[in-house]
């Protein structure tokens, strides 16, 4: 592959113990990682880059529809995804009721440091051995 057709990484970004690599959709706590569907990973990639911030669910619901092309139950859908995260926050380690609604605003992740960051090479490291050993399980390629 020439570099003009390498595809381009996004870094993973971190908040409190979550970690997110774009490129898998892969979502890593303390306690494990999975891979999340794409509307799950555009809601949590929305909340992460602003962790402790609300995210107005409208503006959820453009990312998740860019085109104008909303479907009839939009909202219903984008409550699904915050559903099945706080099952997979749960399961990864990191509390599920970390991801609030709150009601007049939108949804807000709370952690425990209010800090994305690009991931340390250590930690870089640890995420690339994880997805060498799991890339069959994890069917890795890339989100469009």
């Amino acid at each position: 592959m020439t570099q003009a057709n390498a595809p381009t990484l996004s870094p993973i970004i971190c908040a409190g113990d979550l970690a997110l690599d774009p490129w898998s959709r892969t979502l890593f706590g303390p306690k494990g990682a999975e891979q999340i569907s794409k509307g799950q990973f555009i809601v949590m990639h929305a909340l992460m880059r602003r962790p402790g911030a609300p995210i107005d669910k409208s503006h959820l619901i453009s990312l998740l529809w860019p085109d104008d092309d909303e479907p009839e139950h939009g909202e219903n859908i984008l409550r699904n995804h915050i559903l099945q995260l706080r099952r997979t926050m749960d399961r990864i380690g990191v509390s599920g009721d970390n991801l609030t609604l709150e009601f007049t605003v939108g949804y807000r992740l709370k952690v425990g440091r209010y800090v994305v960051r690009v991931m340390t090479p250590a930690q870089a490291a640890m995420v690339d051995k994880f997805l060498a050993s799991h890339a069959e399980q994890l069917s890795l390629e890339p989100c469009a």
